[in-house]
């Protein structure tokens, strides 16, 4: 192996098309999601929860409760920071 070279990235390759190859005449089935098992698109580049517009998403498997909450996106969130400012100027002025 080479300078950089990993294990894995010499064997995928060559795994992949041997595997093609092999499953080719097999019919590709699903398999049921087992309970308290959900999953959700994740931005395969910041590691959190998709949005949409999430370039690079990829579906991983989460134990319920314990998926990433919905991200809130920057327009949102300066929304709500508007609103929070003008709620803090009315304060006064609502006695």
């Amino acid at each position: 192996m080479g300078e950089h070279e990993t294990g894995a990235r010499a064997a995928i390759p060559m795994w992949k098309l041997y595997m093609t190859e092999a499953l080719k005449d097999i019919p590709k089935k699903d398999f049921p999601v087992p309970d308290g098992v959900v999953i959700f698109n994740i931005d395969a580049k910041t590691g959190k929860r998709a949005t949409a517009r999430s370039k690079f998403q990829t579906p991983v498997a989460f134990i319920e409760g314990t998926e990433p909450q919905e991200e809130k996106t920057p327009r949102l969130k300066r929304k709500e920071k508007e609103k929070e400012n003008d709620q803090f100027f009315k304060e006064d002025l609502e006695e």
